[in-house]
């Protein structure tokens, strides 16, 4: 009976006790951890400027704004000029008679020491012949057939004018370097009556201009015009650093081949145009005296060569970083000297004019952006995408950037889930961070910033694709700096994303 109170009263202690306790729900365990995903690690080397065609690399590593152009003259073509020789009624004498005709130019513009003539009529008529007279030959001493035989215009036995043409034949001697200011003649008239009396009368002339193919002489002002824009260089900037950088430093070479056989004066302007901006820059080409560039003549071994390294204020040109360059109102003139040899030309010769603009990059910075490269896709896997959209507490932007130049600038990143990212345009990116940028000068070492990121700014990176751009932003900076682009030169960005997570595990 005992031992039965007894059971009952601890079976009701017991009871009594389970119902003073509060019975819990079994808890998941949590535990919090960072996430860290790299987004870019991209080295942008100042050699990726070069093309090989406009942004070459120079002595030194340093890069240089090339442009080059050709342009060349249309041929010489012929010499000419229209000897004043008209002479009527002038008395002809039995036997020998001798006697010169002016040859000279009237515009004084050409002088004559040998030439193969292309085109030319001479005008003669013998009248009032005495019926004694048998025979007239006028027979010239500078004059000659293609033979060499001299010219010569006989009397046709009726006092009708005859026409001669000169085509093919030659006047002077060649590489005498004489001078012919007169063209010498002899008439023989054979005739029954005694020498000196009267035989007739001649007139003569020569009818229309002279035309040479080829002259050896001296020419007075003549000019060979470049065929007008006939060559244009257009320069293609990359990444739009026209907008940021003034070149300060440029130098024209100009090669000439003269296949004429004269000294003679280059002319002409050096032109720049900035077609977007509207600005123009013209300056002349002359040389440190402000006189025109003396060209080389051509000689029997073949063309001359002149070689001309221009800088006279040739930087002004390329401070506005121009997208056209052109040589304008350009031409050759032939002044020789009476004094010096004489010269020769052909109808077919030609001057051609070969040009290289090079401009170092030695620059003052504008305030300007310019966008290194398109935008670039990240791809972020689909768990880490889940554990941001899921787990996500916090999160931050890191960015390290190495700066190698000598330039410092504002570093931005744009983020977005299209490829199609404007920083001018704010609806075509989600976000943007950005850091100051010191020159190498300044901050040889990397640079890092850390930027928190909001949730919206998290989410952008829990979508199936994530873009960024990066542009550099630079201060105005009026000391000239030159840029290389050694292997060493470059700027390299890399970036991540540190995302807090609360993690909780399902039992």
């Amino acid at each position: 009976m005992c031992r039965m109170k007894w059971c009952a009263l601890v079976l009701l202690a017991a009871l009594l006790l389970l119902s003073a306790c509060d019975i819990r729900k079994p808890v998941m365990p949590e535990w919090d951890v960072t996430l860290n995903i790299p987004l870019i690690n991209e080295k942008y080397f100042v050699s990726d400027l070069v093309d090989s065609v406009n942004i070459v690399l120079g002595d030194g590593d340093i890069l240089i704004l090339r442009g080059t152009g050709s342009e060349e003259t249309p041929y010489f073509g012929d010499v000419s000029f229209e000897p004043d020789i008209n002479v009527t009624g002038m008395p002809i004498f039995s036997g020998s008679n001798a006697g010169f005709f002016p040859l000279v130019d009237p515009e004084d513009k050409v002088l004559i020491s040998y030439g193969k003539i292309i085109s030319g009529t001479l005008r003669t008529r013998f009248f009032n012949v005495a019926n004694s007279v048998s025979q007239i030959n006028l027979i010239f001493h500078e004059l000659f057939y293609q033979d060499g035989t001299p010219y010569q215009i006989s009397y046709p036995g009726n006092s009708g004018w005859q026409n001669s043409n000169l085509e093919g034949c030659t006047i002077g001697t060649l590489n005498s370097g004489t001078l012919l200011d007169q063209l010498n003649y002899t008439i023989q008239v054979v005739s029954t009556q005694p020498a000196g009396s009267a035989a007739g009368l001649m007139d003569f002339g020569v009818l229309g201009a002279l035309a040479f193919d080829l002259f050896r002489g001296h020419l007075v002002d003549f000019e060979m015009s470049l065929v007008e824009n006939q060559s244009s260089v257009n320069i293609e900037y990359p990444h739009n650093i026209e907008d940021a950088f003034g070149l300060q430093s440029a130098k024209l070479f100009i090669d000439v081949q003269n296949m004429v056989g004269f000294v003679c004066e280059l002319h002409g302007n050096f032109y720049a145009e900035n077609t977007r901006t509207g600005q123009v820059r013209s300056i002349p080409i002359v040389d440190n005296n402000n006189q025109p560039y003396l060209i080389n003549p051509a000689t029997e071994a073949g063309a001359g060569i002149t070689e001309l390294v221009f800088e006279n204020n040739v930087e002004q040109l390329m401070q506005i970083m121009p997208d056209k360059i052109e040589i304008r109102d350009a031409f050759f003139l032939i002044d020789s000297s009476t004094t010096g040899p004489v010269g020769t030309v052909r109808s077919s010769d030609i001057i051609k004019m070969d040009y290289q603009l090079d401009a170092p990059f030695t620059f003052v910075v504008y305030e300007s952006t310019i966008q290194l490269q398109d935008p670039t896709l990240i791809n972020i896997t689909a768990e880490n995408r889940r554990q941001i959209q899921n787990n996500a507490l916090a999160a931050e932007l890191t960015l390290h950037i190495l700066n190698k130049l000598p330039i410092g600038a504002t570093a931005t990143l744009y983020i977005g889930d299209s490829d199609q990212i404007d920083p001018a345009v704010p609806g075509t990116y989600a976000f943007s961070r950005g850091m100051n940028l010191q020159s190498s000068n300044l901050s040889p070492g990397e640079q890092i910033t850390t930027l928190s990121l909001n949730k919206a700014e998290l989410d952008v990176f829990a979508q199936p694709t994530v873009f960024m751009l990066w542009t550099f932003s630079f201060a105005a900076h009026g000391t000239p700096i030159t840029i290389t682009a050694s292997p060493a030169d470059y700027i390299q960005v890399k970036s991540m994303i540190r995302v807090g997570l609360r993690i909780t595990e399902d039992i």
